[in-house]
């Protein structure tokens, strides 16, 4: 049922976890069922692709069965990224649920949904719940709901990458839904449902309070490439202190700083206006790690009461009123990064710590 791999992992788990035998088969099914891959840089693609990600398993040695229990649910509700290398078989196909969620039209458990209930047809067959991993390949035609929803699945169709940029205002989720029930705040992905673009994600988020540019897109590899260290792409921020700030701070941003055993690479900051009470920074980084900007000057004592985002590598927040959604175009550097549909691409870097996907 398993390959190598897959079994390799869930018995190494299992000694190290000491887990029951229940548990084991319970993680086997999700290894086998959601192919998440691992988080071992050193493996080749083909290793990883079932393989899960062994940092669930790390922490639960010595733990109660309850949180065990919660570990599992977290596995779970994993989702693999979108569109990665390891969605396309030798023969050039993809998962139908995966070709849908590239187009926009729903996430990928929306669309096995959809597949269950007989809402898509492949060619004119209707598809059935025993069908939920059928694969598609170039040339076949999709309808959703009896609409098809493209004409055919050609290399172009189906490269067309989605780029927007979203002026976020305060007090907005940069998340699909607001995973506190009870407070029912509003999200990015309601202002997506108003203009009708459906499924899109988010590249860098920014948290409840913070304001500014927003990039929100249909391909899965172009987001990891734009919010991984590596790329060096610019954020360039607006940052109001409470307080004045001198060249000396200025100079110690400039050096990068540790915050509980994490390093904070260069921030570049330069004063944009002076007030008797507070100032205003434009400020530039070159990584996203999780609320870097605030982490940063709360090290130097300092409070930020506003921050905003007006750059994201080429794109500028510029004119863009609150709240609107505008489409860019997605320049000829970044499509070298892209995912290419009905292709192999083995050049695709798979990052996985949530520290480095930014919620400034």
């Amino acid at each position: 049922m398993f390959n190598f791999f897959t079994t390799r992992l869930v018995v190494q788990t299992a000694h190290s976890c000491a887990l029951s035998k229940n548990s084991i088969r319970y993680y086997a099914r999700i290894v086998a069922q959601k192919k998440v891959e691992a988080v071992q840089q050193h493996k080749p693609w083909k290793a990883k692709k079932m393989c899960v990600w062994s940092s669930y398993f790390n922490s639960l040695e010595n733990r109660s069965e309850n949180e065990r229990q919660k570990a599992i649910q977290a596995i779970e509700s994993v989702e693999p990224a979108t569109m990665s290398p390891t969605d396309l078989d030798s023969d050039g196909t993809q998962r139908l649920s995966k070709y849908l969620a590239r187009l926009g039209l729903c996430s990928r458990r929306q669309a096995v949904e959809m597949i269950k209930k007989g809402r898509i047809k492949v060619n004119g067959s209707i598809t059935t719940e025993r069908e939920t991993g059928i694969k598609i390949s170039p040339g076949d035609k999709v309808y959703v709901d009896d609409r098809m929803v493209t004409n055919s699945l050609t290399r172009e169709s189906a490269s067309q990458v989605l780029l927007y940029a979203f002026n976020k205002p305060r007090e907005m989720l940069s998340d699909r839904v607001d995973s506190n029930k009870y407070k029912n705040r509003v999200t990015i992905q309601d202002e997506l449902n108003k203009h009708g673009l459906g499924h899109l994600m988010v590249i860098g988020r920014l948290d409840f309070m913070s304001e500014g540019l927003v990039l929100l897109t249909n391909d899965g590899a172009l987001k990891r490439y734009m919010e991984l260290p590596s790329s060096e792409l610019e954020r360039q921020y607006l940052v109001k202190i409470h307080g004045r700030v001198t060249e000396k701070h200025l100079d110690k941003f400039k050096q990068g700083t540790n915050i509980e055993g994490k390093r904070y690479g260069k921030c570049v900051a330069t004063i944009h206006r002076e007030c008797s009470h507070f100032t205003w920074l434009r400020v530039s980084l070159y990584e996203g790690k999780n609320r870097e900007i605030r982490k940063i000057f709360q090290q130097f004592n300092m409070v930020v009461t506003r921050l905003k985002r007006i750059k994201y590598g080429p794109y500028e927040l510029r004119n863009t009123q609150k709240k609107q959604m505008r489409q860019v175009e997605c320049t000829k550097e970044l499509r070298r990064f892209c995912y290419k549909p009905f292709e192999k691409n083995s050049s695709t870097e798979f990052y996985e710590d949530d520290e480095y996907f930014e919620d400034q």
